[in-house]
């Protein structure tokens, strides 16, 4: 008891005096995290899909550096050029091409700095897009040495929580995960994570409970050969047939297709969503790439307990702590083998896919109706054909793919002028298509039993204004889980924002669901109809940046009228000193139950953030600190603690070294 009322005071006291005696400094919050308030906007906040948001993040962030046009040499790149990357306004683009023309001509790719309008973070963007010509390598022309100083990193995270430990936990309720990185020079990276889940041993039998490493290596030449070994991530066409990565909708309403080839070292604490063993991309000719991957991985599955046992799902919460949960720990094995084929030229890539599964022992589901045309058995095999066509314009992207059904996704996007971008996507997934590996664009966390058209635009309104909305019509022609007719839906979002670069930013946003379901207590198909409305508002006033948001939720089940609304307040202090940072929310929830319920992202010590559902009555207060302690050691401790229904406090503190 008194440990608790004294962790209180030093919260209290604590933001009392951030909040009553800051730093001089003028400096508001770095580019870098103002980048990160944008990247919220990629990840749905009204979906409770189990996402890692930290993985996502660094995978979107990448996908956006890999557009599907290959790199501009900055000599010879055009104004229209310049507006398909929606990276500049036209006061940059112009003064780019007013400078290009003075000078003659680039020397080195670093002679963008001196372009007038281009700030640091413009340039940060536009780099991966752009080569001083097109036989350069990948990498700036630099001189490479094997540098054994400021090319690592470690990170000690660790979080108590304060529950109480379950009677068979036979390890104590906090969290403790390990990160080592090295990278000797820039195209030879390795890692090593280790972790433990509250109520777990951070050691069983001498081996790490949960342990995963990578090492990636990339050729200096310009579309030359690269290799991943140990854990990593990939992604085929439009995740059809093979993805690590999901989809989902965003209010970038008109960003719908993915990046033909994602391939990526898994680098975060997740323990689901990687595979485990070697892939690498060979050119074997001018124009074809190879593609090849291997992987071995025992997963954690729940089965049955008949005298011939069989998979009945694959479990991926990671926990280990109690005795059932032990028992289903890496039951499964899984084997894979896949092969892609990637043929590119200038503006077309055509890819060709096929991937292998065999699990020991075998799968089976339940004889429910909705399992009827689940997978099932040891060995699966699928095909896929995707492709990628851009044009003034235009740009056409989909991926076929066969597996027991033809299934298929065709995505098509325009710029029709300088301020309107419009994208349509249609999907088509038969009941009978098994693609167990797939994460497409979808309503459903499977592809199959769905069809759906999808329509986004983007239009500038003017200068500071514009205005984004998507509508999108689905089906599903058979049976789901605990909906026992075929039914159909629509979804809507829009958004009207304001936003003047390094002033005020202010959005309203709408967010409507209307679909059919059925349940056991009432007879025939009726409506669950979800409305979610939101104001934001963002005010940088000299070190600090003030957010401010405003949620009010509506939800109609059969005749059952709910509402609830949830409002935060937060400060992010830039420079309290030279060597301290930090940031505040504090905020209030109140909705009938998890029903209506509001996702708030939250920023965590690992620089990025979590999603957080808030529902019931409550209040909460979130603190984030951070502080350099030396030349390469920094600190970062967050808290959050809510008081009402859900009653919790969680305190993470992470080191970093390196």
């Amino acid at each position: 008891m008194m440990k608790t009322m004294i962790m209180k005071y030093n919260y209290y006291f604590l933001f009392l005096y951030i909040s009553f005696f800051p730093s001089p400094s003028k400096a508001q919050v770095t580019d870098v995290q103002r980048a990160l308030f944008e990247m919220e906007d990629f990840i749905s906040t009204y979906s409770d899909r189990d996402v890692d948001v930290e993985d996502q993040l660094e995978r979107i962030s990448n996908q956006k550096k890999m557009r599907f046009q290959p790199p501009f040499s900055i000599n010879i790149m055009s104004e229209a050029d310049l507006l398909s990357l929606n990276l500049l306004n036209e006061n940059q683009i112009a003064a780019f091409l007013k400078y290009r023309k003075q000078i003659g001509s680039f020397t080195s790719l670093y002679g963008i700095q001196a372009v007038p309008l281009w700030d640091s973070l413009t340039i940060s963007r536009l780099i991966p897009f752009l080569i001083l010509d097109k036989n350069s390598l990948t990498l700036p022309d630099k001189n490479e040495t094997w540098l054994f100083k400021n090319r690592w990193e470690s990170v000690i995270r660790i979080s108590p929580v304060y529950e109480k430990k379950g009677t068979d936990w036979p390890g104590s309720n906090q969290y403790l995960g390990l990160n080592f990185r090295y990278s000797p020079i820039d195209r030879l990276k390795m890692g090593v994570s280790i972790e433990k889940d509250p109520g777990e041993t951070l050691f069983k039998q001498g081996k790490p409970e949960f342990l995963s490493w990578f090492l990636s290596f990339q050729s200096k030449i310009k579309g030359g050969p690269q290799i991943f070994l140990g854990d990593y991530k990939t992604s085929w066409g439009q995740g059809l047939l093979n993805a690590s990565y999901g989809s989902f909708k965003s209010i970038q309403t008109t960003d719908i297709s993915r990046n033909p080839l994602q391939l990526s070292a898994h680098k975060s604490f997740a323990e689901n969503g990687f595979y485990r063993g070697m892939i690498f991309t060979f050119p074997v000719a001018k124009k074809l790439t190879w593609i090849p991957m291997i992987s071995f991985r025992n997963r954690d599955a729940s089965f049955t307990k008949d005298s011939i046992p069989f998979v009945s799902q694959f479990i991926l919460s990671g926990y280990h702590r109690t005795n059932s949960e032990r028992l289903n720990q890496r039951f499964a094995q899984v084997f894979h083998i896949g092969n892609r084929m990637q043929w590119q030229r200038e503006a077309v890539i055509l890819g060709f896919n096929a991937i292998y599964q065999l699990i020991k022992p075998g799968q089976s589901k339940a004889d429910d109706l909705y399992n009827q045309f689940y997978y099932s058995g040891e060995n699966y095999t699928g095909l896929s054909v995707d492709y990628h066509y851009t044009l003034s314009g235009w740009h056409l992207s989909g991926e076929i793919a066969y597996s027991k059904a033809v299934a298929s996704i065709v995505q098509l996007q325009h710029s029709m002028d300088k301020k309107l971008d419009v994208a349509i996507l249609g999907r088509y997934y038969p009941k009978k298509y098994q693609g167990i590996l797939a994460q497409a664009w979808g309503e459903n966390s499977v592809n199959r039993n769905e069809q759906g058209v999808y329509m986004g635009i983007i239009y500038q309104l003017s200068q500071h204004w514009k205005c984004a909305i998507y509508h999108d019509i689905y089906m599903h022609p058979w049976v789901r889980y605990q909906i026992n007719s075929p039914t159909k839906g629509t979804e809507q979002r829009g958004r009207i924002a304001y936003d003047k670069r390094k002033g005020m930013k202010f959005y309203f946003e709408w967010h409507s669901k209307k679909e059919e379901e059925t349940t056991s207590t009432s007879p025939g198909v009726h409506f669950y109809v979800r409305n979610h409305y939101r104001i934001h508002l963002e005010i940088p006033y000299k070190e600090i940046l003030w957010r401010l948001r405003f949620d009010l939720g509506q939800n109609q089940i059969e005749e059952k009228k709910l509402s609830g609304y949830a409002i935060w307040a937060e400060g992010w202090f830039k420079q309290i000193s030279h060597s301290f940072t930090f940031s505040a929310r504090i905020g209030l929830y109140n909705t009938p139950d998890y029903e209506v319920r509001f996702y708030h992202f939250e920023q965590q010590v690992t620089g990025v953030y979590g999603l957080k559902p808030y529902y019931g009555k409550g209040r909460f207060i979130h603190l984030l600190g951070k502080i350099n302690i030396g030349k390469t050691l920094k600190w970062e401790i967050m808290v959050r603690k809510k008081w009402g229904l859900d009653k919790s406090i969680t305190l993470t503190n992470q080191l970093k070294l390196g």
